[in-house]
């Protein structure tokens, strides 16, 4: 078994998800305040003085309004408020109760907005406006706070308004956020059935689909929204992409992504950064890396953005980008100071130990190990990278030791399987518990070459030839040194030595392969061919071999080749 210390990882390399990865959107009405800064201030700009000048020679609570308005482009909201109030001390006005507790939503202070709210509806007798925008405030702003009093308020909005199709789709986005699937479907239904093409309840139709696992029907509510509302609803774009992303039919997710960009469709955020993560997935990695380069200048102070560069260039076997592109990501992260971290921003720590790995950068590796576990003492690959940093140094048993912490918190990580095997096999000469570790990470998802390699290998040692063909015969890629040299190894115990030694001879004259291996795979060729001569008795020529083997210094192999010398020398 060759050490799993090997190239540069890339399969392993995680790439992020998304701004913050991105769930189905489910909709509960339009209300939406979020403010342009950009054209925001143009418009302020070029309205300030004839407002101030209105509110200077003719004040009346509109002009305080306008004036209010233009304080809240500007994202001054305390002046916004001060204005507000002044209309409502000049007469009242309804519409600054209004404005004032959109000025309090935006400043985060929702129960100063909450009594506004409850005030104007006094003033205008629950009107059916001021009803739903309440309702749709304390959706989206109070959320589970006291949400028995919003569905009270929903249930007085149908009571006096009984054909209300929004209010059954409040009452259903309650039920779905609550998990009372039953409930949310039976609400959406009769949303639908009093206006069978009302975008929102469609939608969330489509997500509660999703949620039952029924895609199909899931995707034919999401079409529907898209074919009534093919440019200003980007929520069913994007449930349909998430939908196929579920499925890893990545290239329709992607898809649908990029027709919806080309139509003008403002994606969220997050969906928007699933573009590049997509092409990714789907080895697009030169169009990935345009797309990534192209949104660092858009957004220079983004880690997550420098971490997927970092994957692509790594992808493609830019090594010394890819360093750069993980570093910064980590220089971003540890920087940003004034925001909470965002623990998904570790995999560039991550990524950066893996290149390091391959590149036998044994002091990168420990630095990244001590930086992770300095910021969770927990965290599994902090625990896991230690390991790999001791096997880098032939410290095979305090790297166990490692191992066994991690595999604790998590078993998740499917480059341990292999590793952890490598030492149970390799050094513990325990084939039969490198199986069982082996064939866990397969049920767990992780089929990689590594993994079959390694499965492959331990079923070789214990002579179980035929099923270890049939592992390695559906892992071999040309491409792949270490997949050719355990290749070599099964001809070899075949007694097939010439074929042995070709495939041998092709892993070591990989490019690819690290010099730490290239030793590592010539010692035990040179070990394969004095145990095929031993076992055809041609003591001279294993005589020979085994000289070779020495060439090649110290490895953990070395006990192998000792143990072959002593029965090589007993014989003679």
């Amino acid at each position: 078994m060759i050490s799993p210390i090997e190239l540069e990882r890339k399969q392993y390399a995680q790439p992020i998800r998304g701004e913050t990865d991105p769930e189905p959107s489910y909709v509960a009405d339009d209300m939406n305040l979020k403010v342009n800064e950009k054209i925001a201030n143009k418009v302020a700009k070029n309205q300030w003085k004839f407002v101030r000048l209105q509110v200077k020679s003719y004040p009346s609570s509109r002009t305080f309004i306008q004036d209010g308005d233009l304080y809240l482009l500007k994202g001054n909201y305390r002046r916004s408020i001060k204005s507000y109030l002044e209309a409502i001390k000049f007469n009242n006005d309804i519409l600054a109760y209004e404005r004032i507790a959109t000025a309090y939503i935006t400043h985060n202070r929702f129960q100063e907005a909450d009594t506004y709210f409850k005030k104007l509806l006094t003033l205008v007798d629950k009107r059916i406006d001021i009803l739903k925008k309440y309702i749709g405030f304390r959706l989206l702003f109070l959320g589970q706070l006291d949400i028995q009093e919003t569905i009270a308020i929903i249930n007085e909005l149908i009571a006096k308004y009984p054909g209300d199709y929004e209010a059954y789709n409040y009452l259903g986005f309650i039920s779905l956020v609550q998990d009372k699937l039953n409930e949310a479907q039976n609400y959406f239904e009769q949303s639908l059935k009093i206006k069978n093409d009302f975008i929102h309840a469609l939608n969330n139709m489509g997500v509660l689909c999703m949620v039952k696992n029924d895609f199909e029907k899931a995707e034919s509510f999401f079409r529907k929204v898209i074919e009534s509302q093919p440019l200003n609803y980007p929520f069913a774009y994007q449930n349909l992409a998430s939908e196929k992303a579920i499925l890893e039919d990545y290239n329709s997710a992607l898809n649908i992504l990029e027709m919806a960009t080309k139509k003008g469709v403002a994606l969220e955020n997050n969906w928007d950064h699933m573009v590049g993560w997509l092409m990714i997935k789907l080895q697009k990695y030169k169009d990935a890396k345009r797309w990534y380069l192209n949104k660092i200048t858009l957004e220079p102070k983004n880690d997550l953005l420098y971490n997927n560069l970092g994957v692509c260039f790594q992808s493609m076997g830019e090594l010394e980008e890819a360093k750069e592109y993980f570093s910064e990501a980590i220089s971003i992260f540890k920087g940003d100071s004034h925001v909470k971290k965002d623990t998904r921003s570790l995999k560039a720590f991550y990524n950066l130990a893996r290149l390091a790995v391959g590149r036998g950068d044994i002091k990168l590796v420990e630095t990244m190990a001590k930086d992770v576990l300095r910021l969770n003492p927990d965290d599994a690959y902090g625990l896991y990278f230690s390991g790999v940093s001791y096997v880098m140094k032939g410290e095979y048993h305090m790297a166990e030791q490692w191992y066994k912490k991690a595999f604790d918190i998590n078993r998740n990580i499917p480059e341990m399987y292999p590793d952890y095997a490598f030492i149970l096999e390799s050094i513990n000469r325990d084939s039969k518990a490198a199986i069982i570790l082996l064939n866990e990470g397969i049920k767990r998802g992780f089929k990689t070459p590594l993994i079959l390699n390694n499965l492959a290998y331990a079923y070789i040692v214990l002579g179980k030839l035929k099923k270890a063909e049939r592992i390695i015969n559906s892992a071999i890629d040309s491409k792949n040194p270490i997949l050719l040299a355990t290749k070599g190894l099964l001809e070899m115990r075949k007694n097939h030595l010439n074929e042995g030694n070709k495939y041998y001879k092709m892993a070591i004259n990989s490019k690819i392969f690290s010099k730490f291996n290239k030793n590592i795979a010539r010692q035990i060729l040179a070990y394969e061919n004095a145990f095929y001569w031993f076992r055809k008795k041609d003591l001279k020529k294993a005589k020979y071999f085994i000289c070779e083997t020495k060439k090649y210094g110290e490895t953990y192999f070395s006990k192998n080749v000792e143990e072959l010398n002593k029965n090589i020398l007993s014989v003679t």
